[in-house]
């Protein structure tokens, strides 16, 4: 699902190559329980404001790891411009779409037994020339599983 999002946003972006790196330590990642809107909504976000100038390829790069038997470590990056450098908490009232965003995520922790005590610390780090880089915990869960059990 994630590829046919990214291919609907290289028509809209013109049709820029969009290149995605996954990286995932070994987890089998068809077989983690997502909700979409984690990667469509930081990929949006970039498209939208990160990437301002023409001629450059759009990168991104996803890296999940597993901390533990109910968490994981996720780290979207892009190569676009940061509008802001340096590591910030995000602020409801100028980035709307990554603040619902984080709160979806902190929802699934809440619904999740095995994390309710657990905090997403949702982080966002503009680097100059090198892009932004959005970290974040989430619940583990296979698609087989039920989530609250």
């Amino acid at each position: 699902m994630l590829y046919a999002y990214f291919e609907a946003e290289e028509v809209l972006a013109g049709n820029k190559k969009i290149e995605i790196i996954k990286l995932h330590d070994g987890i089998d990642i068809d077989k983690i329980l997502f909700i979409p809107e984690v990667f469509t909504t930081l990929i949006h976000n970039s498209m939208k404001y990160a990437f301002k100038e023409d001629g450059c390829a759009y990168f991104f790069k996803i890296e999940i790891a597993k901390i533990n038997d109910a968490v994981l470590d996720i780290r979207v990056s892009d190569n676009g411009k940061p509008d802001r450098i340096g590591v910030y908490k995000l602020n409801p009232e100028e980035r709307k779409g990554l603040s619902i965003l984080e709160q979806r995520v902190a929802i699934e922790f809440l619904l999740s037994k095995h994390t309710q005590k657990i905090k997403s610390d949702f982080c966002v780090e503009g680097i100059a020339d090198k892009g932004v880089h959005v970290t974040f915990k989430f619940p583990y869960a296979e698609k087989t599983q039920n989530i609250n059990s």
